[in-house]
């Protein structure tokens, strides 16, 4: 009767640590998920940064903490509307555009604009150039020996 009241006390007070691991295995297991996915748990939504026994750590990311951010440190929003930006270099124009996009195929997101840009440049007959440079010869190099210099002597402006 001793040992079933000490099994019994011992299942209840690690009845936690017993539900993470099997978690953690159906996690794993199931790939209900993994690092980097996006997920809600617990009322909160953030980034999986990651998996262990005992937990799971997510970076909290939304509304809720937005506005939480914004309160504590007196912050305003960030407009975050998609945005071309312009400078001029000294041979270039240079386009710089802001926009948001699902955390991963970023390049591929990236590829596809740059792709669509250089075609309605090309229908619309504006071309593409850059000011660039050719070296095509040195001029001859002369190197001469200095002097050998007697130890603790400075030079002297006659040295070659």
């Amino acid at each position: 009767m001793r040992r079933w009241t000490l099994v019994a006390g011992l299942a209840f007070a690690l009845q936690k640590v017993i539900t993470a691991v099997a978690g953690y295995f159906v996690i794993l297991r199931g790939k209900t998920f993994n690092v980097g996915d996006r997920i809600v748990m617990g009322g909160v939504r953030g980034d999986v940064i990651a998996l262990g026994f005992m937990q799971t750590t997510i970076m909290e990311m939304g509304q809720d903490a937005l506005r939480e951010m914004e309160r504590r440190y007196v912050l305003q929003r960030p407009d975050i509307k998609p945005r071309v930006s312009c400078r001029l270099t000294d041979n270039w124009l240079e386009l710089t555009v802001r926009f948001v996009a699902r955390d991963h195929g970023v390049r591929e997101v990236k590829d596809a604009m740059s792709r669509e840009i250089l075609a309605a440049l090309d229908e619309a007959g504006i071309g593409i150039a850059s000011a660039t440079m050719e070296i095509v010869g040195l001029p001859p190099l002369r190197l001469d020996k200095w002097p050998d210099l007697a130890p603790g002597r400075p030079p002297r402006s006659g040295d070659p």
